[in-house]
Protein backbone atom coordinates (compact mmCIF):
# COMPACT_ATOMS: atom_id res chain seq x y z
CA UNK A 1 0.00 0.00 0.00
CA UNK A 2 1.02 3.17 -0.13
CA UNK A 3 2.54 5.19 2.39
CA UNK A 4 0.98 8.16 1.72
CA UNK A 5 -2.73 6.38 2.00
CA UNK A 6 -2.46 5.88 5.65
CA UNK A 7 -2.93 9.18 7.50
CA UNK A 8 -3.09 13.03 5.93
CA UNK A 9 -0.28 15.05 5.34
CA UNK A 10 -1.83 18.56 4.03
CA UNK A 11 -3.52 19.91 7.49
CA UNK A 12 -6.13 22.11 5.61
CA UNK A 13 -8.25 24.17 7.83
CA UNK A 14 -11.97 24.67 6.72
CA UNK A 15 -12.33 27.57 4.18
CA UNK A 16 -8.25 27.32 3.17
CA UNK A 17 -6.81 27.86 -0.12
CA UNK A 18 -5.49 24.97 -1.33
CA UNK A 19 -2.73 27.41 -2.83
CA UNK A 20 -1.82 28.82 0.81
CA UNK A 21 -1.89 25.17 2.28
CA UNK A 22 0.82 24.48 -0.32
CA UNK A 23 2.96 27.71 -0.12
CA UNK A 24 3.05 27.27 3.61
CA UNK A 25 4.13 23.66 3.43
CA UNK A 26 6.91 24.13 0.79
CA UNK A 27 7.63 27.50 1.81
CA UNK A 28 11.36 28.94 2.78
CA UNK A 29 12.21 32.01 4.81
CA UNK A 30 15.15 33.99 4.35
CA UNK A 31 15.86 32.30 8.11
CA UNK A 32 15.23 28.86 6.35
CA UNK A 33 17.97 29.90 3.63
CA UNK A 34 20.34 31.42 5.96
CA UNK A 35 20.04 28.09 7.67
CA UNK A 36 21.04 25.66 5.06
CA UNK A 37 24.19 28.16 4.08
CA UNK A 38 25.22 28.11 8.04
CA UNK A 39 24.99 24.35 7.68
CA UNK A 40 26.99 23.78 4.43
CA UNK A 41 30.04 26.10 5.97
CA UNK A 42 29.90 24.49 9.02
CA UNK A 43 30.23 20.85 7.39
CA UNK A 44 32.86 22.46 4.52
CA UNK A 45 35.29 23.63 7.40
CA UNK A 46 35.41 19.01 8.14
CA UNK A 47 37.95 17.21 7.12
CA UNK A 48 36.62 14.51 4.51
CA UNK A 49 39.37 11.80 5.80
CA UNK A 50 38.04 12.21 8.96
CA UNK A 51 33.51 12.40 8.23
CA UNK A 52 33.49 10.31 4.47
CA UNK A 53 30.25 9.09 6.04
CA UNK A 54 28.11 11.91 6.90
CA UNK A 55 29.95 14.79 5.72
CA UNK A 56 29.17 16.54 2.13
CA UNK A 57 33.07 17.09 1.64
CA UNK A 58 35.28 14.44 -0.45
CA UNK A 59 39.32 14.03 -0.68
CA UNK A 60 40.31 16.15 -3.14
CA UNK A 61 41.12 15.35 -6.63
CA UNK A 62 44.91 16.12 -7.82
CA UNK A 63 46.12 16.83 -10.98
CA UNK A 64 49.82 17.51 -12.84
CA UNK A 65 47.82 20.30 -14.95
CA UNK A 66 45.05 21.34 -16.41
CA UNK A 67 43.37 21.24 -20.16
CA UNK A 68 43.92 24.50 -21.85
CA UNK A 69 41.10 23.44 -24.67
CA UNK A 70 43.87 22.99 -27.34
CA UNK A 71 44.23 19.38 -26.53
CA UNK A 72 43.00 16.70 -29.25
CA UNK A 73 42.69 12.77 -29.92
CA UNK A 74 40.19 10.22 -29.96
CA UNK A 75 37.96 8.74 -26.77
CA UNK A 76 35.52 6.72 -24.86
CA UNK A 77 33.75 8.38 -21.98
CA UNK A 78 31.72 6.32 -19.80
CA UNK A 79 29.38 8.36 -17.88
CA UNK A 80 27.79 6.83 -14.86
CA UNK A 81 26.04 9.24 -13.06
CA UNK A 82 22.46 8.50 -13.05
CA UNK A 83 20.02 5.68 -13.60
CA UNK A 84 20.47 6.29 -17.51
CA UNK A 85 24.76 5.08 -18.62
CA UNK A 86 25.57 7.43 -20.90
CA UNK A 87 28.60 6.63 -23.58
CA UNK A 88 30.32 9.50 -25.85
CA UNK A 89 33.10 8.91 -28.12
CA UNK A 90 35.05 12.50 -28.33
CA UNK A 91 37.64 13.63 -31.12
CA UNK A 92 39.33 16.79 -29.90
CA UNK A 93 40.16 18.67 -32.84
CA UNK A 94 39.72 22.37 -34.36
CA UNK A 95 37.83 24.07 -35.18
CA UNK A 96 35.32 22.33 -33.15
CA UNK A 97 35.17 18.69 -31.67
CA UNK A 98 32.54 15.97 -33.09
CA UNK A 99 30.80 13.82 -30.49
CA UNK A 100 29.29 10.44 -31.03
CA UNK A 101 26.74 9.41 -28.09
CA UNK A 102 24.44 6.76 -26.42
CA UNK A 103 22.46 6.31 -23.84
CA UNK A 104 21.32 3.19 -22.26
CA UNK A 105 18.90 3.07 -19.06
CA UNK A 106 20.20 0.82 -16.53
CA UNK A 107 17.45 -1.70 -15.06
CA UNK A 108 16.56 -2.00 -11.52
CA UNK A 109 18.35 -5.18 -10.85
CA UNK A 110 21.34 -4.05 -12.34
CA UNK A 111 21.10 -0.72 -9.88
CA UNK A 112 20.10 -2.85 -7.00
CA UNK A 113 22.39 -5.65 -7.52
CA UNK A 114 26.06 -6.56 -7.32
CA UNK A 115 29.60 -4.81 -8.22
CA UNK A 116 29.79 -7.34 -11.20
CA UNK A 117 26.40 -7.39 -12.70
CA UNK A 118 26.76 -3.19 -12.93
CA UNK A 119 30.43 -3.28 -14.70
CA UNK A 120 28.97 -6.35 -17.01
CA UNK A 121 26.51 -4.12 -17.80
CA UNK A 122 28.57 -1.04 -18.62
CA UNK A 123 30.89 -3.20 -20.71
CA UNK A 124 27.81 -4.66 -22.85
CA UNK A 125 27.13 -1.63 -23.47
CA UNK A 126 30.34 0.29 -24.15
CA UNK A 127 30.65 -3.05 -26.89
CA UNK A 128 27.39 -2.38 -28.54
CA UNK A 129 27.86 0.86 -28.91
CA UNK A 130 31.58 0.80 -30.78
CA UNK A 131 29.51 -2.34 -33.18
CA UNK A 132 26.50 -0.06 -33.79
CA UNK A 133 29.07 3.31 -34.54
CA UNK A 134 31.32 0.97 -36.04
CA UNK A 135 34.16 2.76 -34.28
CA UNK A 136 37.81 0.51 -35.13
CA UNK A 137 39.19 -1.79 -32.04
CA UNK A 138 42.41 0.20 -32.08
CA UNK A 139 43.48 0.68 -28.81
CA UNK A 140 41.42 3.61 -26.84
CA UNK A 141 41.82 5.68 -23.74
CA UNK A 142 38.54 5.32 -21.51
CA UNK A 143 37.70 7.97 -19.25
CA UNK A 144 35.34 6.87 -16.69
CA UNK A 145 33.05 9.82 -15.21
CA UNK A 146 31.19 9.22 -12.02
CA UNK A 147 29.10 11.13 -9.29
CA UNK A 148 29.31 8.83 -6.39
CA UNK A 149 31.76 10.06 -3.33
CA UNK A 150 35.37 8.38 -4.21
CA UNK A 151 39.07 9.07 -2.79
CA UNK A 152 40.85 10.11 -5.94
CA UNK A 153 44.42 8.54 -6.93
CA UNK A 154 47.07 11.47 -7.94
CA UNK A 155 46.14 12.53 -11.25
CA UNK A 156 42.45 10.34 -11.34
CA UNK A 157 44.15 7.27 -12.64
CA UNK A 158 42.20 5.37 -9.95
CA UNK A 159 39.30 6.13 -7.63
CA UNK A 160 37.57 4.45 -4.18
CA UNK A 161 34.09 4.71 -3.89
CA UNK A 162 33.39 5.56 -0.49
CA UNK A 163 29.37 4.79 -0.68
CA UNK A 164 26.95 4.42 -3.12
CA UNK A 165 24.04 7.01 -3.47
CA UNK A 166 20.68 7.33 -4.92
CA UNK A 167 19.27 4.81 -7.42
CA UNK A 168 22.28 2.47 -6.73
CA UNK A 169 23.19 -0.16 -3.89
CA UNK A 170 25.89 -2.24 -5.02
CA UNK A 171 27.68 -2.19 -1.57
CA UNK A 172 30.02 -4.23 -2.47
CA UNK A 173 31.69 -1.34 -4.77
CA UNK A 174 32.43 -0.08 -1.75
CA UNK A 175 36.01 0.28 -0.62
CA UNK A 176 37.29 -0.68 -4.39
CA UNK A 177 39.15 0.75 -6.88
CA UNK A 178 36.02 1.59 -9.77
CA UNK A 179 39.30 2.12 -12.33
CA UNK A 180 40.62 -1.42 -11.53
CA UNK A 181 36.83 -2.78 -11.89
CA UNK A 182 35.80 -1.49 -14.65
CA UNK A 183 38.85 -2.48 -16.69
CA UNK A 184 38.49 -6.03 -15.39
CA UNK A 185 35.15 -6.01 -16.97
CA UNK A 186 36.50 -4.66 -20.11
CA UNK A 187 39.13 -7.13 -19.97
CA UNK A 188 36.45 -9.96 -19.41
CA UNK A 189 33.91 -9.30 -21.42
CA UNK A 190 34.89 -7.61 -24.51
CA UNK A 191 38.95 -8.20 -24.67
CA UNK A 192 39.27 -7.35 -28.06
CA UNK A 193 38.06 -3.70 -28.05
CA UNK A 194 41.59 -2.99 -26.38
CA UNK A 195 40.12 -0.04 -23.97
CA UNK A 196 42.59 1.39 -21.60
CA UNK A 197 40.64 2.82 -18.59
CA UNK A 198 43.06 6.06 -18.72
CA UNK A 199 41.19 8.38 -15.71
CA UNK A 200 38.41 8.42 -13.28
CA UNK A 201 36.98 12.03 -12.91
CA UNK A 202 33.58 13.05 -11.10
CA UNK A 203 30.86 14.33 -12.91
CA UNK A 204 31.04 17.93 -11.59
CA UNK A 205 34.92 18.11 -11.97
CA UNK A 206 34.56 16.99 -15.60
CA UNK A 207 31.79 20.17 -16.10
CA UNK A 208 34.28 22.52 -14.76
CA UNK A 209 37.28 21.58 -17.00
CA UNK A 210 35.09 21.68 -20.37
CA UNK A 211 34.15 25.60 -19.05
CA UNK A 212 37.48 26.42 -18.22
CA UNK A 213 38.91 25.75 -21.51
CA UNK A 214 36.65 28.63 -22.66
CA UNK A 215 36.09 31.05 -19.28
CA UNK A 216 39.25 30.84 -17.61
CA UNK A 217 37.89 32.55 -15.04
CA UNK A 218 35.76 29.76 -13.74
CA UNK A 219 36.71 28.37 -10.55
CA UNK A 220 33.82 26.59 -9.74
CA UNK A 221 31.17 24.07 -11.15
CA UNK A 222 27.95 23.13 -9.93
CA UNK A 223 26.04 19.56 -11.26
CA UNK A 224 22.17 19.36 -10.78
CA UNK A 225 19.98 16.27 -11.84
CA UNK A 226 20.02 13.05 -10.11
CA UNK A 227 22.05 14.78 -7.44
CA UNK A 228 23.47 17.85 -6.34
CA UNK A 229 27.30 18.59 -6.48
CA UNK A 230 29.62 20.99 -6.68
CA UNK A 231 33.38 21.48 -7.19
CA UNK A 232 36.28 24.02 -6.93
CA UNK A 233 39.54 25.20 -8.26
CA UNK A 234 41.81 25.45 -4.74
CA UNK A 235 45.15 27.51 -4.85
CA UNK A 236 47.57 25.50 -2.73
CA UNK A 237 48.36 26.95 0.98
CA UNK A 238 51.90 28.15 1.28
CA UNK A 239 52.64 25.63 4.52
CA UNK A 240 51.74 22.44 1.89
CA UNK A 241 53.57 23.85 -1.23
CA UNK A 242 56.52 22.96 -3.05
CA UNK A 243 58.99 25.04 -4.89
CA UNK A 244 59.43 22.59 -7.62
CA UNK A 245 56.48 19.93 -8.01
CA UNK A 246 53.52 21.73 -9.30
CA UNK A 247 49.63 20.15 -8.52
CA UNK A 248 46.29 21.47 -9.32
CA UNK A 249 43.68 20.78 -6.41
CA UNK A 250 40.12 20.14 -6.76
CA UNK A 251 37.85 20.09 -3.93
CA UNK A 252 34.59 18.19 -4.52
CA UNK A 253 31.62 18.68 -2.45
CA UNK A 254 28.44 16.58 -2.30
CA UNK A 255 26.02 18.82 -0.83
CA UNK A 256 23.26 16.38 -1.64
CA UNK A 257 24.51 14.69 1.38
CA UNK A 258 24.05 17.82 3.82
CA UNK A 259 21.70 17.00 6.85
CA UNK A 260 22.49 13.38 7.25
CA UNK A 261 23.25 15.15 10.71
CA UNK A 262 19.88 16.32 11.25
CA UNK A 263 20.73 20.12 10.89
CA UNK A 264 17.65 20.01 8.38
CA UNK A 265 15.55 18.38 10.23
CA UNK A 266 13.13 21.86 10.65
CA UNK A 267 12.76 22.23 6.98
CA UNK A 268 11.39 18.72 6.03
CA UNK A 269 7.76 18.64 5.26
CA UNK A 270 6.17 15.39 5.72
CA UNK A 271 6.29 14.42 1.68
CA UNK A 272 10.22 14.31 2.43
CA UNK A 273 10.26 12.33 5.19
CA UNK A 274 8.10 9.20 3.42
CA UNK A 275 10.16 10.00 0.70
CA UNK A 276 13.23 9.70 2.81
CA UNK A 277 11.99 6.67 4.59
CA UNK A 278 10.98 4.97 1.65
CA UNK A 279 14.33 5.45 -0.15
CA UNK A 280 17.09 2.91 -0.98
CA UNK A 281 19.24 5.30 1.09
CA UNK A 282 16.89 6.33 4.75
CA UNK A 283 18.34 9.17 6.15
CA UNK A 284 21.25 9.96 3.66
CA UNK A 285 21.35 12.25 1.15
CA UNK A 286 18.72 14.73 3.10
CA UNK A 287 19.12 17.44 0.87
CA UNK A 288 19.28 15.60 -2.54
CA UNK A 289 15.99 14.66 -1.75
CA UNK A 290 14.45 17.84 -1.51
CA UNK A 291 16.21 19.17 -4.63
CA UNK A 292 17.41 16.48 -7.26
CA UNK A 293 15.21 15.40 -10.12
CA UNK A 294 14.90 11.86 -8.46
CA UNK A 295 12.62 12.86 -5.84
CA UNK A 296 10.80 16.09 -7.45
CA UNK A 297 8.76 13.49 -8.96
CA UNK A 298 7.26 11.71 -6.32
CA UNK A 299 7.00 14.62 -4.23
CA UNK A 300 4.32 16.36 -6.81
CA UNK A 301 2.86 12.37 -6.73
CA UNK A 302 2.47 12.75 -3.03
CA UNK A 303 0.83 15.90 -2.49
CA UNK A 304 -1.43 15.15 -5.76
CA UNK A 305 -2.51 12.19 -4.09
CA UNK A 306 -3.42 14.04 -0.91
CA UNK A 307 -5.65 16.32 -2.28
CA UNK A 308 -7.20 14.06 -4.52
CA UNK A 309 -8.19 11.98 -1.26
CA UNK A 310 -9.85 14.88 0.83
CA UNK A 311 -11.87 16.37 -2.72
CA UNK A 312 -9.93 19.26 -3.28
CA UNK A 313 -8.42 18.33 -6.42
CA UNK A 314 -9.79 15.74 -9.88
CA UNK A 315 -13.11 15.55 -8.35
CA UNK A 316 -14.66 14.41 -12.01
CA UNK A 317 -12.00 12.26 -12.49
CA UNK A 318 -13.08 8.71 -12.18
CA UNK A 319 -9.96 6.69 -12.21
CA UNK A 320 -7.91 8.40 -9.35
CA UNK A 321 -6.05 5.66 -8.34
CA UNK A 322 -3.61 5.67 -11.03
CA UNK A 323 -1.63 7.99 -8.94
CA UNK A 324 -1.34 5.29 -6.24
CA UNK A 325 1.69 3.97 -8.28
CA UNK A 326 4.83 5.09 -6.32
CA UNK A 327 7.50 6.94 -9.00
CA UNK A 328 4.21 6.85 -11.77
CA UNK A 329 4.84 10.97 -11.34
CA UNK A 330 8.20 11.40 -13.61
CA UNK A 331 10.72 14.56 -13.38
CA UNK A 332 9.92 14.60 -17.22
CA UNK A 333 6.44 15.69 -16.61
CA UNK A 334 7.30 18.52 -14.46
CA UNK A 335 9.50 19.59 -17.32
CA UNK A 336 6.72 19.65 -19.48
CA UNK A 337 4.04 21.45 -17.04
CA UNK A 338 6.87 23.88 -16.49
CA UNK A 339 6.81 25.14 -20.18
CA UNK A 340 2.98 25.84 -19.97
CA UNK A 341 2.23 29.84 -19.39
CA UNK A 342 -0.31 30.67 -16.56
CA UNK A 343 -2.98 30.95 -18.87
CA UNK A 344 -2.96 28.25 -20.83
CA UNK A 345 -2.31 24.75 -19.25
CA UNK A 346 -1.88 22.46 -22.74
CA UNK A 347 0.89 20.30 -21.64
CA UNK A 348 -0.17 20.16 -17.95
CA UNK A 349 -3.74 18.57 -19.55
CA UNK A 350 -1.49 16.15 -21.88
CA UNK A 351 0.91 14.63 -18.78
CA UNK A 352 -2.56 14.01 -17.00
CA UNK A 353 -3.80 12.11 -20.27
CA UNK A 354 -0.78 10.22 -20.18
CA UNK A 355 -1.34 9.08 -16.64
CA UNK A 356 -4.61 8.27 -17.78
CA UNK A 357 -6.34 10.80 -15.49
CA UNK A 358 -9.85 11.73 -17.83
CA UNK A 359 -12.26 14.85 -17.60
CA UNK A 360 -9.51 17.06 -15.58
CA UNK A 361 -11.17 20.70 -15.14
CA UNK A 362 -9.10 23.93 -15.82
CA UNK A 363 -8.86 24.47 -12.28
CA UNK A 364 -7.45 20.44 -11.80
CA UNK A 365 -4.39 21.91 -14.42
CA UNK A 366 -3.74 25.05 -12.61
CA UNK A 367 -3.59 23.66 -9.46
CA UNK A 368 -1.53 20.57 -10.67
CA UNK A 369 1.33 23.46 -12.34
CA UNK A 370 1.06 25.35 -9.54
CA UNK A 371 2.04 22.45 -7.32
CA UNK A 372 5.17 21.42 -9.90
CA UNK A 373 5.89 25.31 -9.82
CA UNK A 374 5.78 25.55 -5.75
CA UNK A 375 8.38 22.21 -5.40
CA UNK A 376 10.97 23.49 -8.11
CA UNK A 377 10.59 27.17 -6.74
CA UNK A 378 11.93 25.64 -3.28
CA UNK A 379 14.51 23.43 -5.04
CA UNK A 380 15.87 26.54 -6.53
CA UNK A 381 15.54 28.26 -3.15
CA UNK A 382 17.83 25.72 -1.37
CA UNK A 383 20.56 25.25 -4.19
CA UNK A 384 21.20 29.28 -4.31
CA UNK A 385 21.72 28.43 -0.66
CA UNK A 386 24.10 26.14 -1.63
CA UNK A 387 25.76 28.08 -3.99
CA UNK A 388 26.07 31.19 -2.05
CA UNK A 389 27.64 29.24 0.73
CA UNK A 390 30.19 28.03 -1.50
CA UNK A 391 31.36 31.64 -2.93
CA UNK A 392 31.38 32.71 0.76
CA UNK A 393 33.51 30.11 1.53
CA UNK A 394 36.20 30.91 -1.63
CA UNK A 395 36.71 34.45 -0.68
CA UNK A 396 36.44 34.96 -4.17
CA UNK A 397 38.60 38.52 -4.70
CA UNK A 398 36.72 39.56 -8.26
CA UNK A 399 33.41 40.93 -7.84
CA UNK A 400 32.64 38.71 -11.13
CA UNK A 401 31.77 34.97 -9.74
CA UNK A 402 31.40 32.91 -12.85
CA UNK A 403 29.92 29.56 -12.09
CA UNK A 404 29.66 26.56 -14.35
CA UNK A 405 26.48 24.38 -14.95
CA UNK A 406 25.00 21.19 -15.93
CA UNK A 407 22.49 19.07 -15.34
CA UNK A 408 18.98 17.96 -16.14
CA UNK A 409 17.70 21.26 -13.69
CA UNK A 410 19.15 23.24 -16.20
CA UNK A 411 18.90 21.73 -19.66
CA UNK A 412 15.21 20.82 -19.83
CA UNK A 413 13.32 22.76 -16.75
CA UNK A 414 12.56 26.42 -18.47
CA UNK A 415 12.66 28.87 -15.44
CA UNK A 416 14.96 27.43 -13.29
CA UNK A 417 18.48 28.84 -14.38
CA UNK A 418 16.71 31.94 -13.97
CA UNK A 419 15.28 31.15 -10.68
CA UNK A 420 18.56 30.28 -9.37
CA UNK A 421 20.68 32.53 -10.68
CA UNK A 422 18.51 35.18 -9.01
CA UNK A 423 17.94 33.97 -5.87
CA UNK A 424 22.01 32.84 -5.76
CA UNK A 425 22.62 36.97 -5.89
CA UNK A 426 19.98 37.60 -3.27
CA UNK A 427 22.25 35.23 -0.84
CA UNK A 428 25.32 37.30 -1.87
CA UNK A 429 24.43 40.91 -3.09
CA UNK A 430 28.24 42.13 -3.22
CA UNK A 431 29.01 40.15 -6.37
CA UNK A 432 27.70 39.61 -9.71
CA UNK A 433 27.17 35.70 -10.28
CA UNK A 434 26.85 34.06 -13.46
CA UNK A 435 25.69 31.00 -14.04
CA UNK A 436 27.55 29.45 -17.48
CA UNK A 437 26.34 26.46 -19.01
CA UNK A 438 28.53 23.86 -19.99
CA UNK A 439 27.65 23.03 -23.70
CA UNK A 440 29.79 19.84 -24.52
CA UNK A 441 28.31 18.76 -20.94
CA UNK A 442 31.05 16.67 -18.77
CA UNK A 443 32.23 14.31 -21.37
CA UNK A 444 34.14 16.89 -23.26
CA UNK A 445 35.56 17.96 -19.85
CA UNK A 446 36.29 14.12 -19.21
CA UNK A 447 38.37 13.69 -23.00
CA UNK A 448 39.84 17.25 -22.46
CA UNK A 449 41.28 15.67 -19.15
CA UNK A 450 42.27 12.31 -20.44
CA UNK A 451 44.13 14.20 -23.08
CA UNK A 452 46.17 16.04 -20.64
CA UNK A 453 46.54 13.84 -18.42
CA UNK A 454 47.93 11.25 -20.25
CA UNK A 455 51.45 11.59 -19.82
CA UNK A 456 51.31 11.51 -16.38
CA UNK A 457 50.30 7.80 -15.63
CA UNK A 458 53.19 7.61 -13.80
CA UNK A 459 52.78 9.74 -10.82
CA UNK A 460 56.57 10.39 -9.76
CA UNK A 461 57.04 9.43 -5.58
CA UNK A 462 57.97 13.04 -5.42
CA UNK A 463 54.33 14.29 -6.42
CA UNK A 464 52.79 11.90 -4.38
CA UNK A 465 54.39 12.71 -1.23
CA UNK A 466 53.68 16.27 -2.13
CA UNK A 467 49.76 15.03 -2.65
CA UNK A 468 49.72 13.20 0.43
CA UNK A 469 50.87 16.30 2.60
CA UNK A 470 48.27 18.43 1.16
CA UNK A 471 45.59 16.48 1.77
CA UNK A 472 46.28 15.86 5.36
CA UNK A 473 46.51 19.31 5.29
CA UNK A 474 42.57 20.11 4.40
CA UNK A 475 40.72 21.99 4.42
Amino acid sequence: MDPILSKPLIRTQPGSKIGETLLKCFELSTENCQLVMDCIAEEMNKCPTDNTDTGIMQPPMFMHTLPKGKEHGAFIVVNLSGIVLKIHHVKLRAPQPDTLFKSFPIPVAVRLGTGIQLFDFIADSVHTFLSEQHISKKRRHVAFVVSFPCDYEPNLTGARLTKCTSAFQCEDVVGKDVQEMLQQAFDRKIPKCRLDVTVVIDDTAATLMSVMCDNQSCRIAVKLDNGFHACYLKEKDKESSHSDVESKVLVIADLGALGENGCLDMLKTDYDKVIDEYSNHPKKQILEKMVSIAYTGEQVRLVLVELARKGLLFKSVPNKSVLNKKDCFTADYISLIESDNCSHYVNTDFVLRQLQLENCTAEDCKIVYDICNTILKRAAHLAAAGLAALINRLDIADDDVTIAVDGALFRYYPHFHQLLCAKTQERVPQKKVKLVPSYYGSAMGAALTTAVLRPYRKVPTEFEKVTTCFKKAMP
